[in-house]
């Protein structure tokens, strides 16, 4: 691949035109596998003997990964939220079958095409959490196998999760651990977590317990969506840094979920159910954050309790017009809201969310000439496509890479004009590709929201 050729990147204001196909409502299934944005899954695996899914729970992780794939095959989310409990482990290194097992649930994950939402956990309600000298002994180890299986790790972590802490991985409810080891611990994870990837931290108060040189490693997730910025339970941001908070987590990859749709406000069976909560106070709320996945586990179809239809389900049968989301100053792509023959579509504020969590990027204002070729790239989904840094064209069979690519530069609604000059005029009649890349030569990569040819990470701009 040529390091650098006449290639110039700009931010532009154009809006899209028709000089390239576009995917519309009856055609996007495609988008459903692009990777690291959508609804997304989660499950668990406790390491070690016995093996099982959540701590006391006997189940077999794997066969249950395996019946989320097929529970959720309409849904075709791409990303899974793993919870890795080294409950096990509390008290004495992680051994040859704990990495054995690991390994064959990110294997399985791979195959399915499923990137993971990766969290380490000890302590439940039912099991003990670890002391920091054990924790800092095992994010040793978890990294040197994350350098021994570097290619595994590339193709399958999407983000890390500083979990580790307290019930669940939260932070909180800690007991054999100690609250001044907090950023110690969080620093450790980031030491081992390959560098293109982010780090999320549930509450900002904990964030700011990591170091200085790691602060710029850090996402967020936000696990109380509920329409209240200041919820206690949220992701509640110091209204002094509002503004430098926002801007910066535009930038990151960050994740969300609602309550369990059984659940009430507080956990307190005294105040409101939070089964059904209104499409158009929460969905901004995501936005606001850049969210680039969502929990399918929470408020969909968790189980058939007495609470049920959950907010996500309802929101299948909630329409939103273009009007609404122009109204709530939502992003959307407006070919998602038509269908192939030009029809207006209905789309419910659950297929917007399937489609415009994290990044929808559509190539537009193809031009060619003797001298050489130009397009656009327009972000229509909620966050910038930000586990996304290599940009690469193909020319006939000729490699080029795009230097100057910045993925920070495609917020939700703006736009960057590719621009490549030909070495000779032989050039002119040779088909053109686009290829955007986690990493350089990497196997992760976006599909545009074009009708035209898409294969090998590679889709077509000229013929």
């Amino acid at each position: 691949m040529k390091e650098k050729f006449d290639v110039k990147v700009e931010v532009c204001e154009e809006e899209t035109d028709n000089s390239l196909k576009f995917l519309h409502a009856d055609t996007a299934r495609p988008l459903l596998k692009n990777p690291d944005r959508g609804l997304r899954m989660e499950s668990y695996i406790t390491l070690g003997d016995p093996l099982e899914s959540y701590p006391t729970n006997s189940e077999d992780p794997y066969k249950k990964l395996e019946g989320f794939f097929e529970k959720y095959e309409l849904e075709s989310p791409t990303v899974l939220q793993a919870y890795v409990y080294l409950s096990n482990y509390r008290r004495k290194k992680l051994d040859t079958l704990a990495f054995e097992q690991m390994k064959k649930y990110f294997e399985l994950c791979r195959e399915n095409k499923v990137r993971i939402l990766l969290r380490f956990a000890y302590g439940t309600e039912s099991v003990k959490d670890a002391p920091y000298s054990w924790v800092a002994k095992h994010l040793k180890q978890i990294g040197l196998w994350f350098e021994a299986e570097k290619d595994l790790i590339n193709d399958t972590i999407y983000a890390l999760q500083a979990g580790i802490v307290g019930y669940w991985g939260e932070g909180h409810s800690y007991r054999s651990f100690r609250p001044w080891h907090i950023g110690k611990a969080f620093d450790d994870l980031c030491e081992i977590t390959p560098e293109h990837l982010f780090v999320q931290v549930r509450y900002i108060d904990l964030a700011k317990k990591v170091s200085e040189n790691h602060q710029k490693r850090l996402a967020m997730h936000h696990d109380y969506i509920i329409g209240d910025l200041k919820h206690e339970w949220g992701y509640v941001l110091p209204e002094t840094e509002e503004d430098y908070y926002l801007d910066y987590f535009s930038k990151t990859t960050n994740d969300g979920e609602l309550p369990w749709g059984r659940a009430y406000m507080n956990d307190n069976p005294e105040l409101e159910p939070l089964n059904d909560m209104p499409a158009e106070k929460l969905i901004p709320e995501m936005a606001r954050y850049h969210l680039s996945t969502l929990s399918l586990e929470h408020s969909y179809r968790e189980d058939e309790g007495k609470n049920r239809p959950y907010t996500l389900e309802r929101w299948r049968d909630y329409y939103m017009t273009t009007q609404d989301l122009k109204r709530l100053k939502l992003p959307y792509n407006p070919n998602l809201y038509k269908n192939k023959d030009g029809s207006r579509a209905q789309v419910s504020a659950f297929e917007y969310l399937q489609m415009h969590l994290g990044y929808n990027l559509v190539l537009s204002n193809a031009r060619k000439t003797e001298e050489g070729f130009s397009f656009t790239i327009s972000n229509f989904g909620m966050a910038a496509p930000n586990n996304f840094s290599f940009l690469s064209l193909k020319v006939g069979e000729d490699l080029f890479e795009v230097a100057d690519f910045d993925k920070t530069a495609l917020q939700p609604g703006k736009s960057i004009r590719i621009s490549f000059y030909y070495e000779n005029k032989a050039d002119f009649d040779k088909p053109v590709y686009v290829k955007l890349s986690s990493l350089k030569n990497g196997n992760v990569c976006v599909r545009f929201a074009n009708d035209t040819d898409f294969e090998d990470g590679y889709q077509k701009v000229f013929y």
